[in-house]
């Protein structure tokens, strides 16, 4: 199975700034006008899907604690250890089981995206989220971030290996279904991540690939990073 993002371009907004002028009569005795430009760096990861519904419906029962029923994720190799470990960082939206309720209905213009850091341990607990921008589609999940959100952000290029995940519980099943990109749990090696591929229809549950679906919410078509 395999994911497809589109990962993160670096958005230069330029900010020009006059400061004044010297005073009247003969421009001679006028001050030079000093132009100041600031640059706002942003982060744009985009992630290419199949189909993604206006409105996620789905039951609560049957799912297993600490897994959404919806998830889309996109994790940086910052460290460049080809490891998802401690000091990772991954954008990631995802829709969760309300405790108690029979089922769960999320507005797609609803959702929102988050940055996480990847904490140390076992299953590497993601020790701090920030809220960013998600603009999600009928194809395709896009997040932006801005790079003062995280000392990580502005290591990221078209060099950084990412790793691509998505879930979703199927209640009717019931079972649990992933895309990955390029496989479990793996970063890629090597690639300029201004556009990947994924093979489609390419899910699998927890024992392995299937034949069954569509579900396409979770079906990774691409994946890219592009720096602007």
């Amino acid at each position: 199975m395999k994911f497809l993002i589109k990962l993160s371009s670096f958005s230069f907004i330029l900010l020009i700034v006059g400061c004044g002028g010297g005073g009247g009569g003969d421009s001679s005795n006028e001050s030079d006008t000093q132009t100041y430009v600031k640059a706002t760096i942003n982060v744009v990861n985009n992630l290419g899907l199949t189909s993604i519904p206006s409105v996620l419906t789905h039951g609560s029962n049957n799912t297993l604690n600490d897994i959404p029923i919806f998830q889309w994720r996109i994790s940086f190799d910052i460290n460049n250890d080809s490891i998802i470990n401690e000091g990772d960082i991954f954008f990631e939206v995802r829709v969760e089981a309300i405790a108690g309720s029979t089922s769960t209905a999320v507005n797609r213009n609803d959702l929102v995206g988050y940055l996480w850091e990847y904490g140390n341990g076992t299953n590497y607990y993601a020790i701090r989220r920030d809220e960013i921008e998600l603009n999600s589609t009928d194809f395709s999940h896009t997040f932006r971030a801005p790079v003062s959100l995280h000392p990580s952000l502005s290591s990221i290029s078209n060099g950084t290996q990412v790793f691509v995940q998505t879930t979703y519980h199927d209640n009717a099943a019931p079972a649990y279904y992933f895309d990955y990109y390029p496989s479990k749990d793996t970063y890629t090696v090597g690639l300029d991540t201004g556009l990947m591929i994924d093979g489609t229809r390419d899910y699998e549950t927890y024992t392995g690939p299937v034949n069954v679906g569509p579900y396409y919410v979770i079906d990774i078509q691409s994946v890219s990073v592009n720096i602007e």
